[in-house]
């Protein structure tokens, strides 16, 4: 798919005082490690089944989901779909990903929309929809940590076929939209550990 824009960033969107008030939100939580999507032969009930691959994977992670960040994101998300001419439709939101990557860490390439809506029949919210806008916002000074980058993998289709780094994301406070097809990874963390918090936007299928 040819797309205009396949991302839109906000430089420095979000001041110190959000980046740190949600890192002091996570202080009490337990954090899990991060799973992926099993492959095809290994579901059986659901398309949704999950697993541990430390190989693709290696991320610590807990959930947030309190309405003022919500209430700070929202006016970002609708900037950024309409002016990099996405214009999909979008009505609701996943909890919010809280991910720490240490010494090591890194994700792989993975794409964040599964290809199958929601069945989630006794969640309104998010039944029979799915991933549309996926966004991700760094938490961490740049001068606590190395690596741990961002990158997408543009598509033939875009012309150009080449891997390319999200730099505009280094800056504390920095947020980046793109579509949720868009092959993406985060590079291994060298040195010290980056925060971001990450997130989806749920539409209906595309038609």
């Amino acid at each position: 798919m040819y797309l205009e824009n396949y991302y839109y960033y906000f430089t420095k969107a979000f001041n110190d005082e959000f980046c740190d008030s949600i890192q002091e939100i996570v202080k009490d939580k337990t954090f899990e490690k991060g799973v992926v999507s099993k492959g095809k032969n290994e579901i059986k009930d659901s398309p949704f089944e999950f697993k541990t691959n430390l190989t693709l994977r290696d991320s610590d992670i807990c959930w947030i989901n309190d309405q003022w960040i919500y209430d700070c994101i929202q006016p970002f998300l609708h900037e950024a779909n309409k002016m990099a001419n996405w214009n999909y439709q979008v009505d609701s939101y996943e909890d919010l990903q809280f991910t720490r990557y240490k010494e090591n860490q890194h994700y792989d390439w993975h794409f964040d929309n599964l290809g199958t809506p929601f069945n989630t029949p006794d969640d309104p919210i998010t039944n029979g929809k799915y991933r549309k806008i996926s966004f991700s916002i760094n938490l961490s000074d740049p001068k606590n940590y190395e690596g741990g980058k961002l990158c997408f993998d543009y598509p033939v289709a875009a012309r150009s076929n080449k891997i390319v780094e999200c730099e505009q994301l280094k800056e504390k406070g920095s947020v980046v939209f793109f579509p949720s097809f868009m092959k993406h990874k985060v590079t291994p963390v060298t040195k010290g550990e980056r925060n971001s918090l990450v997130g989806w936007c749920l539409g209906y299928p595309f038609v």
